[in-house]
């Protein structure tokens, strides 16, 4: 009979988490870089062909933006077909698209270490781990986005005009270096949200799934109301996730809580 001794396993589950992460960062790589190419290029159409499908918003109607395929014949085709239901998907299911950037807010993170204050076995140390966790990876996030200084895809641009979904990046600019305000990438809420799934799946492993759809949700919702580009929200949910899993084990051992496999 073979015996496994307690290091071999811990050292199989190491060598498990890292190849998890190599994989993860490796597709989020390769996507961040079909759609950031060519400025912007395949994100730009994304989000426009989002916004064309949910229909009118608060920012967008497709009465405005429709142009007439006699006279336009070389338009795209979001400017010239009509969306799904009349335009008034967003309207039918407004609700639902407001709800749901709230695991985005830290108020919910807030919220959800209370929660595990008392419920958790470990209570205040299930607490501390969380709010730690979320914060210093949405405080990580925050930074990036300030410093890569990318203008949300419906933002007022220096110039007094309008965004329509173009790629427009002025490095720096949240950090004092120009126009401050409207910082797209990564989103900040993409990046709390998954941060605090991160955080939850470390403390509450069965649950861990749960968390990643209720994140990924969120971080549909902002490109849905127009907030984001899915890169953004792609590159906030890996970063998020990841930070927020490495705090919450690094606290986690530090205060004796969590899942002890490490594994992500």
């Amino acid at each position: 009979m073979t015996v496994t001794s307690p290091g071999t396993e811990s050292g199989k589950a190491r060598r498990t988490a890292l190849s998890r992460w190599l994989m993860l960062w490796s597709i989020v790589t390769v996507v961040l870089g079909v759609l950031l190419a060519q400025d912007g290029a395949a994100d730009t159409w994304l989000f426009r062909a989002t916004r064309w499908a949910i229909g009118t918003t608060e920012k967008y109607s497709w009465e405005k933006n429709r142009l007439d395929p006699a006279t336009q014949p070389n338009a795209a085709w979001y400017r010239i077909t009509p969306p799904p239901f009349g335009g008034k998907l967003y309207k039918k299911t407004e609700t639902l698209w407001r709800v749901l950037p709230v695991m985005g807010e830290f108020y919910a993170t807030i919220i959800l270490a209370a929660v595990a204050w008392l419920y958790h076995p470990r209570r205040w140390r299930a607490a501390v781990v969380l709010l730690a966790a979320a914060a210093l990876a949405g405080g990580l996030g925050a930074l990036a986005s300030a410093a890569l200084g990318r203008f949300r895809p419906m933002a007022e641009l220096p110039s007094g005009l309008l965004n329509d979904g173009l790629s427009i990046w002025i490095p720096l600019r949240g950090l004092g270096f120009g126009p401050g305000g409207n910082l797209a990438f990564p989103s900040g809420h993409a990046t709390l949200a998954f941060a605090t799934a991160a955080a939850l799946a470390y403390l509450s492993p069965r649950g861990k799934w749960l968390f990643i759809v209720l994140a990924g949700l969120c971080a549909l919702s902002r490109v849905v109301l127009g907030a984001h580009f899915y890169a953004d929200v792609i590159c906030g949910g890996a970063l998020g996730y990841t930070l927020g899993w490495l705090f919450a084990a690094a606290l986690g051992r530090f205060l004796g809580t969590g899942n002890s496999a490490g594994v992500a």
